[in-house]
């Protein structure tokens, strides 16, 4: 606008005084919600498990704390796409909801880092659990990196407070513009954002680590370590979500020219018109998708059950046939897998089957002698085709 003054702004059309829900947007709402109840169930499934199997660990409570996190965060995300505005257009809002909008994003500022570096501690936690050796260089990189969260919580908690001064001042509207310094938090987002996906990619990345020093084969080791790169897809949604960021920052215009028409458009980014899209879509999945995959290395073994079972469901559906001229009423044995054996990778152990042998046992990860065991485990269930009989 040429002229934004108090003249000028005061010949523009005030604000609604009513709520219209005429447009209202109730996807982005559900599509958090839905996110939010698949991400729970697969951390209280995990949970589930470890009581019910005794192995009930710190890597548990930190995820238990971690879903707390989450689970306020999606209830924020939820309450603002209902009673925010989120979604409609930005002339059709009144001032109390811009208020909770406003709120809402104080709210996230803060959140956020707590949520984030919940997360990550619950998996170095359980990087620990499965890798760490007393005095080995892997368990000191652990703990510098879980100190790490704590500062940089810290950080990114005290900094918001000095966005608005006071901060009541960032919901409301009165004193905003003269109160606040909108680039100062700009800026310190896109740094929460940057140091998160920061250290997404080490948490990625770290267990390749101890795994490529395992006494495995080549084959065995790139399954355990698949496990693992799963979470680069929440390493993904960090990534896009602070592109979108970012990009978002550049935009200053606002693709409805009817908002131009009231007083309030020079004061709310333009970016909120595209705000359920832009933030809390990307804000969600980056953390369902961290807490799922983080919940999967616990979960292997009921979920190898669960695949056994359907399979043996499938076959039993599909209809008889002969095999190598043997009759299909002679029960004629195709495959057996041998029990597996256990390596230990640095205090963890995951199974390592041996043709040689039925006999459970442990191998030290760098040093291949035999160990006992120790800690919680989670088992591969692959057998090598040279396992297999008659190959």
């Amino acid at each position: 606008m040429a002229d934004s003054g108090p003249v000028a702004i005061l010949a523009l059309l005030p604000p609604p005084t009513t709520i219209n829900d005429t447009h209202k947007v109730y996807s982005i709402a559900l599509g958090c919600a839905f996110m939010c109840a698949v991400a729970s169930s697969f951390v209280l499934w995990r949970l589930y498990t470890r009581v019910t199997s005794r192995s009930f660990g710190l890597d548990d409570c930190g995820a238990v704390f971690a879903l707390l996190c989450y689970i306020a965060w999606s209830t924020m995300a939820v309450y603002a796409n209902l009673h925010a505005g989120v979604g409609k257009p930005l002339w059709e809002i009144t001032m109390d909801e811009y208020t909770v909008w406003f709120q809402v994003i104080v709210g996230c500022a803060f959140l956020y880092p707590i949520m984030s570096a919940a997360i990550r501690v619950s998996i170095l936690l359980f990087y620990h659990r499965l890798f760490a050796v007393r005095g080995s260089a892997f368990r000191l990189a652990n703990y510098a990196l879980m100190a790490a969260q704590a500062v940089f919580m810290t950080v990114f908690v005290i900094l918001p407070v000095f966005a608005c001064t006071p901060i009541y001042a960032a919901w409301t509207l009165s004193l905003y513009p003269s109160s606040c310094r909108v680039q100062y938090f700009e800026d310190i987002t896109t740094a929460l954002y940057g140091a998160s996906l920061g250290f997404d990619v080490i948490l990625t990345v770290l267990p390749l680590w101890p795994i490529s020093k395992l006494q495995i084969p080549l084959k065995q080791r790139a399954g355990i370590a698949f496990l693992f790169l799963v979470g680069t897809s929440a390493t993904t949604a960090a990534a896009y979500k602070l592109a979108i960021w970012v990009w978002n920052l550049s935009r200053t215009w606002s693709g409805d020219p009817t908002w131009l028409s009231y007083q309030l458009s020079p004061f709310i980014p333009a970016q909120f018109d595209s705000y359920g899209v832009t933030y809390w879509i990307p804000s969600q999945v980056e953390p369902t998708l961290a807490l799922i995959c983080t919940s999967l290395p616990a979960l292997k073994p009921v979920l190898v059950k669960i695949g056994r079972a359907i399979g043996s469901t499938v076959a039993s559906l599909s209809p008889k046939r002969s095999v190598d001229g043997v009759s299909p009423s002679r029960p004629v044995l195709m495959y057996a897998a041998k029990k597996p054996r256990v390596v230990t990778i640095q205090g963890g152990k995951v199974p390592f089957h041996n043709s040689g042998s039925n006999h459970h046992s442990d191998i030290d990860a760098e040093t291949g002698s035999e160990a006992g065991l120790k800690g919680d485990y989670f088992r591969l269930d692959e057998v090598s085709a040279h396992e297999r009989p008659g190959s």
